[in-house]
């Protein structure tokens, strides 16, 4: 195949943007041919082909059509399905996951008993002299990893928001390493990470959860946090997910919203950030405008039941985020609150001019009544999305005051060592031993196999309910109690060495 020739990723994508005034939920298109080996021009390393900037031209003009045809406010989310052409794509299968028959709607985890239910408030407090990469603590704290789904420790080059001497925006500094994607200035967590450019895809994404599950097992679970509002492309956006801790992903997408990953959960909640037209407000400086209509923030909330997802939405449509801010700036910050019943979902956004906004508020069914919360910044090819005018590009988003209550703790042990293993045999420790009902989380690529404390190497298993993937996958293995060091091994794909990223023991309870 030549460089130059669209693939499916280049001619189909754009055909998958456009959802109307009433919120129809674009049909699921799952990715395939995900990695392509191609020797990259610019180093010896092995790289993605180019992205055709004819596919802009048509995402705009796809726009602009829906919206002179729906009038008034548009909304749209960029969710393409399918990756970037290559010289050879390792063959993959991806059938559409269907529902269970048998049992459409069994609980995912019963309750934890313990005594110490309560509320869970976090910030990363921090006011270093430069950008401090951010590093959890060994046991009990968050689980972070950052990756573009490909064997390299690089991202796209970018300039991270805040200056190498942690000055505030307009000042940035350099990122390139996944391992500087995430760092801490000025009592906030900055995630900053570029799916284009040099990347070796097009894809990059930045996933953090706390040891805490929201406990909704006796009334409502309030999940709230602050993010900033600010943002630089129609395609890099965040989401939060909450999923029962025994279905959760390393790397949760939505259903065909990336072409990487492995897709949603079998059950979860999901609030996105979504692109509308926003008659009086948006961000027309980064986002661009549709028919002279500026391009601002609204929000999806959808519920995963069995791998069926239902959007929910409030009584009437709710304006765009920007309208409630108040003025937008680099460090304006935008307070968020979900919260969850088993019977109940509603989402909201503080406003600076009256009662917060309501976005979702619905009765639901939740088949599980505890969740892990987790975080997610995503960046696809930002760049591409740029419409023309102001600054467009990967974006820096400030992450600040994460609350869960009522929660319930964890045991989240993170191995001391290297934190990616990039086809090359290693052996961990973790921090103390595992405990009862533990399990071996990871994302990896290729055939995986592990060893606790010395003993043979057996086979790793993929976390069930996932889509099929190119050989990449979440793991969720079971991990005999009292282990303490953990060998990890592997054969690669495709061309392609075998790679582990975010080895981490989880196990319920503290």
């Amino acid at each position: 195949m030549s460089d130059l020739e669209p693939d499916g990723f280049d001619l189909e994508w754009t055909q998958a943007l456009v959802k109307e005034l009433d919120r129809t939920p674009i049909a699921p298109r799952l990715p395939w041919g995900r990695y392509a080996v191609v020797q990259s021009r610019r180093s010896s390393d092995w790289g993605m082909q180019s992205r055709p900037a004819a596919a802009v031209a048509v995402l705009v003009a796809l726009v602009s059509l829906a919206i002179l045809v729906a009038g008034g406010m548009g909304r749209f989310f960029l969710r393409p399905g399918h990756a970037p052409a290559g010289s050879a794509h390792v063959q993959q299968t991806s059938e559409t996951l269907q529902p269970a028959t048998a049992s459409p709607s069994r609980p995912a985890l019963a309750p934890i008993v313990t005594t110490r239910v309560g509320a869970y408030a976090f910030n990363w407090n921090g006011t270093p002299a430069a950008p401090q990469a951010w590093t959890p603590g060994a046991v009990n704290d968050w689980d972070v990893i950052a990756t573009s789904d490909f064997p390299s420790d690089q991202g796209g080059s970018m300039e991270g928001g805040y200056g190498a001497d942690c000055s505030p925006p307009p000042a940035s500094h350099p990122v390139r390493a996944l391992a500087d994607s995430a760092y801490i200035c000025h009592d906030r967590l900055m995630t900053a990470i570029n799916g284009g450019g040099d990347a070796p895809k097009i894809y990059g994404g930045v996933f953090f959860s706390p040891a805490h599950l929201a406990d909704f097992s006796g009334g409502t679970s309030s999940i709230s946090w602050q993010v900033s509002t600010q943002r630089s492309s129609a395609t890099d956006w965040w989401d939060v997910w909450l999923t029962p801790i025994d279905e959760n992903l390393v790397a949760p997408v939505g259903t065909g919203e990336a072409p990487a990953f492995n897709g949603p959960p079998a059950d979860a909640i999901h609030v996105r950030v979504d692109n509308g037209t926003c008659p009086g407000s948006g961000q027309p400086g980064a986002l661009g405008t549709v028919n002279g209509v500026p391009i601002g923030t609204i929000f999806d909330v959808e519920v995963y039941t069995n791998h069926r997802s239902r959007s929910i939405g409030g009584p009437r449509a709710p304006p765009c985020l920007e309208s409630t801010q108040g003025r937008i700036g680099p460090g304006t910050l935008s307070s968020l609150r979900l919260e969850v019943s088993q019977h109940r979902v509603k989402f909201s956004a503080a406003s600076a001019t009256g009662a917060p906004v309501v976005y979702a508020d619905a009765q639901v069914d939740l088949p599980f009544r505890q969740a892990v919360v987790q975080f997610a910044h995503h960046s696809l090819d930002p760049a591409q999305a740029c419409t023309g005018g102001g600054h467009c590009g990967p974006n820096t988003y400030q992450w600040s005051n994460v609350s869960i209550n009522p929660s319930t703790p964890f045991t989240m042990l993170r191995p001391n060592g290297v934190a990616t293993i990039h086809g090359q045999a290693a052996t961990l420790r973790l921090p103390q031993p595992a405990p009862a009902g533990a399990h071996l989380r990871f994302y990896a690529f290729g055939s995986i196999a592990v060893g606790f404390d010395g003993h043979p190497a057996q086979a790793a298993f993929p976390q069930r309910g996932q889509q099929p993937g190119t050989g990449e996958a979440s793991y969720w293995t079971s991990i005999p109690e009292g282990t303490t060091t953990i060998a990890v091994s592997g054969s690669g794909a495709g061309g392609l060495p075998w790679w582990v990223l975010d080895v981490s023991v989880w196990a319920p309870g503290p």
